[in-house]
């Protein structure tokens, strides 16, 4: 599978087309197509309400969608025959709902306003459900915190609670999601996707011109961008601060290779903290979307059977939910486990009572150098021993050549360039500094959040760090576990911040999401510390501008440092 496959395509992925022609038993059911549902502001929403021929009340799921309503009669139909009224609607802006699209901005008011709609409707009995996957998702998370009184259960796939988290993790713009994603109703109908030169498109500076590069003009953009730069983004469509208010069940489900998760799992987490919602979570070795198909292979490996997705799957897990939550069944949903976990490396699921694990303690897995002595190349020792070593390791970040994205929790838009990969050319490398483990004494199950803590200084007015977990395996492949990004250290927030003092020594923290994988004996775990990945993230200029509004780009040198003072290492959550 390479990059060459048409945008069209791939946004249809994204809005899950592809399983539409799945053949179904005809239904027995009724369809209002383009009912226009009015808003507080009286902006008039598309919406089909799909309703079971037999009967007259029924508990009902709401679909909220920027990808065309119409596509969603593959989850409406075999849903409103199993008794459910379903409601699709097409958010403002997109197709033929009115209005102006925003990304995120109008989405829980827009909700809140259709759930009040659905609920003075005559054939809905007063239970509501909402429904969605990635965009669809948040849709529904959004509205949580209000506690509306009809919405009774959410079923949450690869959504998010902290909008800035999705769009900007660590501080830094995932462009590669970003940009085609905003970008996509401008290049329907201009071409196919191998026609674009996307190295030349995220390569191209300023950032927030980068559609130039296309030969588009994106006012959407330039508004996203501002958006991400303004540092208001979850004061306008974020809940993470509102976690304690959320007690609608939500059943969570996502990919450990989906560039989503490390969100998904920070809602659940968040949520389940504030102990108001009773929750579930599934999470499978799968990248984003992948829930609907039937493979198994993510990047280079292939999970085995147990890993099948499917449609028929997530549909099951959705019924199960909803039959418990809106129809009052009995089946046992509440008596489960609430964390059901693929473990890599096992290839197997495993259930739990909570995440992460009770039963998983943290250990700290500490950086030193090889040889006792400051280094200019990286090439030491990760252990649970204190440093004992050298002061630090050095590298030179330049902005111009950043370390190129191979793999991980990336964007489905470029299928040749996400899940298990192997790292081994990133780490010859100059600009990477490579720390690596004893071989194991026995199989080591990691279950849990990943956390780097880099101690660091640089010559920049500010920098990125980046750090990349790694298993060592016995004939030498590295493959990637996960990665993460920080934008400017923990006491300074912001990208245009330029108060980092040169040569002082700051704490990053690194989130690199989460998993649940087995190391088997023998083989070793790494660490991969830089300054970028690119073009998953936007490259930091180190000037302490704006990265999506500057041309003017500067090599530091970076030093990471490893002693008892500032013992960098990540936080993994080991098994007993």
């Amino acid at each position: 599978m390479t990059m060459k496959r048409s945008i069209i395509h791939l946004l249809a992925c994204c809005a899950y087309t592809a399983v539409a022609s799945v053949a179904f038993a005809a239904p027995a059911f009724t369809k209002q197509a383009d009912v226009k549902v009015t808003m507080s502001d009286g902006i008039h929403l598309a919406t089909d309400v799909y309703l079971p021929k037999s009967g007259t009340s029924f508990p009902a799921i709401l679909v909220r969608t920027p990808y065309d309503k119409g596509s969603k009669g593959w989850f409406a139909e075999p849903m409103v025959e199993k008794g459910y009224a379903v409601v699709v609607q097409d958010v403002r802006g997109q197709q033929g709902s009115e209005g102006q699209f925003i990304p995120f901005i109008h989405e829980r008011t827009d909700g809140l306003d259709t759930l009040n709609w659905i609920a003075e409707q005559t054939w809905c009995n007063g239970k509501i459900g909402m429904w969605g996957s990635s965009y669809l998702a948040y849709c529904a998370l959004v509205v949580a915190p209000e506690n509306q009184p009809n919405l009774k259960a959410i079923v949450n796939i690869s959504g998010w609670g902290t909008t800035s988290d999705m769009t900007t993790p660590g501080g830094a713009l995932h462009l590669m999601i970003a940009l085609p994603w905003t970008l996509s109703n401008q290049i329907r109908g201009k071409g196919s996707f191998h026609d674009f030169k996307w190295a030349d498109v995220f390569a191209h500076v300023p950032v927030v011109e980068s559609p130039k590069a296309l030969g588009i003009e994106s006012a959407q953009w330039e508004g996203m961008v501002q958006l991400v730069n303004s540092d208001k983004l979850d004061d306008i469509a974020g809940i993470s601060t509102q976690y304690d208010r959320i007690s609608v069940p939500i059943y969570h489900i996502t990919g450990w290779y989906d560039f989503v998760s490390p969100n998904t799992l920070q809602a659940y987490e968040g949520i389940d903290r504030a102990g108001k919602s009773t929750q579930k979570l599934m999470v499978a070795p799968w990248r984003h979307d992948q829930q609907w198909r039937d493979f198994t292979t993510v990047g280079d490996e292939d999970f085995g059977p147990q890993a099948k997705p499917g449609l028929d799957k997530m549909l099951a897990e959705t019924d199960k939910w909803f039959d418990h939550w809106l129809k009052g069944i009995d089946n046992g949903v509440t008596k489960e486990n609430p964390v059901n976990l693929f473990v890599m490396g096992d290839n197997d699921w495993h259930e739990f009572d909570a995440w992460p694990p009770k039963k998983s303690k943290v250990q700290p897995w500490y950086f030193d150098s090889e040889h006792g002595a400051n280094s200019d190349a990286g090439d030491g020792t990760l252990s649970v021993q204190t440093p004992a070593g050298g002061a630090h390791d050095s590298f030179v970040y330049d902005p111009m050549n950043p370390v190129p994205t191979n793999g991980g929790a990336n964007c489905h838009f470029f299928l040749d360039n996400l899940g298990v990969k192997d790292q081994r050319e990133i780490e010859k490398r100059d600009d990477v500094l490579v720390y690596t483990s004893a071989p194991m004494k026995h199989k080591t199950t990691i279950i849990g959040p990943l956390r780097a803590v880099i101690h660091a200084s640089t010559e920049g007015k500010q920098t990125d760090f980046t750090a990349k977990l790694v298993e060592v395996r016995s004939d030498g492949y590295a493959r990637i576990i996960a990665d993460g990004i920080k934008r400017g250290p923990d006491d300074i927030h912001g990208a245009s911040v330029k108060t980092m003092e040169p040569g002082k020594v700051y704490r990053f923290t690194i989130d690199m999401g989460g998993t649940a994988i087995a190391i088997k004996k023998g083989h070793q775990l790494r660490v991969e510390v830089s300054s970028s990945n690119f073009p998953k993230y936007t490259r930091n200029p180190n000037t302490g501008e704006p990265p999506e509004l500057t041309t003017d780009f500067r090599k530091v040198t970076q030093k990471l440092m490893h002693t008892a003072e500032y013992p960098s290492h990540v936080l993994l959550h080991v098994m007993p």
